[in-house]
């Protein structure tokens, strides 16, 4: 890359345009992340605006960035990113956010931002990063940061530095040049194009004189309504055109498309220990991504912070009539009623609509059977009993589940007393040696049809014994008896499931229990069948449903009532690797109200969303894990 600099002595404006010289460009990935760093500290450390300063553009509004430009990073107002920080270090961190916030604003203010004075930079705009091209091989980064200016005078003489003003050089109408310390530690061109209310500085000279000239600017209408709301609202957002990187990086696609499909004609080889249905499960899987990619126009992700916890939106929007919208189309979204059924207090829930194909996709992730490798005959079953399963016509799989395994799952099919026959013959089929629920098998399950009978329904006991020997067979000798205590107190390796057809609202569904003994589990399901002690009984449920789409697939996460299974798997690690840190029980967050974690997603016309909504409280608990980590690590 070549780049003009500015001569050694400022030129008057009147001045004609300096003539550029060659000059060796900056190492983009550390310029990258100082770049990034001068952007945040803008948002937390400028002057307060007025509080009725708007923060969201009209809809309809350009943008002030290039229509073309790859990537684009966008900071919401100073004043509202002040405020929405606060409030969620507040809410988190209650002891520690005054001292951050005080701590923060000093550090900056004595490095990255030591003499620029920040009255030139309007605190209720956005400030946005601009990626235009990442260059033939990625190693070729222009950028430019555009930054809400009060005038182009006053940043000029009052955000520059003393220094960089004194190196201020004419390079054509409207386009400056300076040298500045602030991106990288020895001394850098960048070009200063004035766009009326943005200050555009860049990385090359070329870049700015795109904007100092008339150019199609970013707007709206490129995003459509849903990117364009995400866009708009969060406090920190990213675009990416994705059409636009598609075609610039069509050969490089290409390309790793091919490789891609020279590995999947020997994956039997690459990963023997995939089953079948697995193999051909990724031989589906990897088309669909690059077809979703060809398919693909725009992408932003949007994060959202403050006294309600932390929300990170992805959404994708795709070519209309394409492949991947025509997927989009048949999906459909589980409403929030229908987690709302499931046991409260547990620490674990899924949901998912499987109308669609996507759906049908996520659904075969769980089916976790497979006969063993040396038995014929029950592999040609397993697979004979998982088709009528299909057949069956599988909508809607919910549940909920706890350590040690307890849990229940309901699944909604259209006939569901022919899923049932093929659910249970797909067990019968299965020998010592197979997998099921994920787990290989000691010995054959045991299977007593119409064990119990409750409330009119009928259900078949069985009873799995999972080879707890061939999992930790990988685990040293002298460590093998304290893992399988550990695992002892997850799955039990001796369990029972009970299964069978209920009705509920005149809704006939399938429903698997899994339970110490028949009682427990008997009293799950009357929780599910009265509606008693649910998920829609807790207050908490329904502040998280308000951050979230109105309907959505996916799972939700008790951090609370997860923290003894999160210590299990600490406890795993130590046995690995010694150097973990150790907890103490009574130090974690282990009593209060439910801690919500949600990721769910949802699709709509041609646009594919995916949500993460954190509450306070969850993050409380997960800094509670991250500080002994990450001071070990130091």
């Amino acid at each position: 890359m070549s780049q003009a600099s500015p001569s050694s002595h400022p030129v008057p404006c009147s001045s004609e345009p300096a003539t550029p010289v060659q000059v060796e460009p900056p190492k983009w990935k550390a310029c990258f992340l100082r770049i990034m760093c001068v952007v945040f500290c803008l948002s937390v450390t400028a002057g307060r605006a007025p509080a009725d300063s708007p923060t969201v553009s009209p809809p309809g509004r350009d943008f002030p960035y290039p229509a073309d430009a790859q990537i684009v990073v966008a900071i919401k107002g100073i004043q509202a990113i002040q405020d929405h920080f606060h409030e969620f270090a507040q809410a988190a961190f209650p002891k520690q956010a005054t001292q951050w916030r005080d701590q923060l604003g000093k550090g900056l203010a004595s490095s990255l931002l030591k003499d620029r004075n920040m009255r030139a930079i309007k605190p209720e705009a956005r400030i946005y990063f601009v990626i235009h091209d990442f260059g033939e091989e990625f190693d070729d980064l222009r950028w430019s940061l555009l930054l809400p200016t009060q005038s182009y005078k006053d940043f000029c003489t009052s955000f520059l530095t003393p220094t960089e003003q004194r190196t201020r050089t004419k390079e054509g109408p409207g386009i400056e040049a300076v040298r500045t310390t602030g991106l990288m530690p020895e001394e850098t061109p960048v070009f200063l194009a004035d766009i009326g209310e943005y200050v555009a500085i860049c990385s090359e000279l070329e870049v700015a004189r795109n904007y100092g000239g008339k150019y199609i600017r970013g707007s709206t209408q490129a995003l459509g309504p849903k990117l364009t709301e995400v866009f708009l609202k969060a406090d920190l957002a990213v675009y990416i055109n994705a059409e636009r990187l598609v075609q610039r990086y069509a050969d490089e696609l290409r390309a790793l498309k091919g490789l891609l499909d020279f590995a999947l004609q020997h994956v039997e080889q690459e990963i023997p220990r995939l089953d079948p249905a697995e193999r051909e499960l990724i031989k589906k899987m990897i088309p669909a991504l690059f077809q979703a990619l060809e398919d693909s126009q725009a992408l932003v992700l949007g994060l959202e912070f403050g006294a309600k916890g932390v929300q990170l939106n992805m959404h994708v929007r795709f070519g209309e009539n394409t492949p991947s919208s025509r997927v989009l189309a048949r999906e459909k979204g589980l409403p929030w009623s229908e987690w709302g059924q499931l046991p409260a207090g547990m620490p674990i829930y899924f949901a998912l609509s499987t109308g669609g194909e996507l759906g049908r996709l996520f659904a075969q992730l769980t089916q976790n059977f497979r006969a063993a490798d040396d038995d014929l005959p029950g592999q040609r079953l397993v697979k004979m009993h998982q088709e009528d399963i299909e057949a069956a016509g599988l909508q809607m799989l919910r549940g909920s589940w706890s350590m040690p395994l307890r849990g229940l799952t309901i699944a909604r099919y259209r006939d569901p007393d022919k899923a049932l026959r093929a659910y249970v013959k797909l067990h019968k089929a299965l020998e010592a040696g197979a997998h099921a629920h994920g787990q290989q098998l000691k010995t054959r399950p045991g299977i007593r049809e119409a064990a119990e009978q409750h409330r009119g329904f009928t259900f078949t006991e069985i009873r799995l014994h999972f080879d707890w020997e061939k999992l930790l067979e990988d685990i040293d000798a002298d460590q093998q008896e304290t893992a399988r205590d550990i695992l002892r107190r997850m799955v039990p390796e001796r369990t029972t499931m009970w299964v069978g057809v209920v009705e509920k609202d005149k809704q006939k569904e399938l429903v698997e229990l899994w339970a110490n003994n028949w009682d427990d589990a008997r009293q799950l399901l009357d929780r599910f069948l009265d509606g008693k002690e649910t998920l829609a009984t807790r207050p908490e449920f329904a502040l998280m449903r308000e951050q979230l789409a109105s309907s959505g697939s996916g799972n939700l996460f008790d951090l609370r009532a997860m923290t003894p299974l999160v210590l299990y798997f600490m406890e795993l690690m130590k046995l690995d690797n010694n150097q973990l840190p150790s907890f103490k029980k009574d130090q974690l967050l282990r009593v209060g109200p439910p801690a919500y974690t949600a990721l769910v997603y949802h699709c709509q016309e041609e646009v594919f969303s995916l949500q993460f909504y954190c509450t306070p409280e969850a993050i409380a608990i997960v800094s509670q894990f991250l500080e002994p980590l990450l001071k070990s690590i130091d």
